[in-house]
């Protein structure tokens, strides 16, 4: 899988291009691919099983794609190549700025 590497940012695009080279590897899954409803929750469905482009990341690890591949050395290794291009926003990080009226709803 493909995870996040930052907080809160906009994905803005992703290339698969050289994951997809990478002998071995099947497919390269990303939100575009799921058809239907991809929200999960456990009181209310909010949050995201694969962030979409256009769509912002909650926290380090939000998952962006999934690999599938032969083997999981291969998945791993093409999962490092996959590129996510971020605008980085600037995270909450402490109640009080997330109590702020022009606060970010997360």
């Amino acid at each position: 899988m493909k995870f996040s590497d930052h907080p809160r940012a906009l994905v803005k695009g992703i290339d698969d291009s050289e994951a997809l080279a990478l002998p071995g590897v099947r497919r390269v899954i990303t939100a575009a691919d799921v058809p239907g409803d991809r929200y999960v929750g456990l009181i209310v469905k909010d949050w995201p099983v694969l962030v979409a482009i256009g769509e912002e990341t909650r926290c380090v690890g939000d998952i962006i794609a999934v690999v599938v591949a032969d083997d999981q050395h291969t998945a791993r290794r093409a999962a490092e190549l996959v590129k996510i291009d971020y605008e980085v926003r600037q995270p909450i990080t402490n109640p009080e700025d997330g109590l702020k009226p022009d606060a970010p709803k997360i």
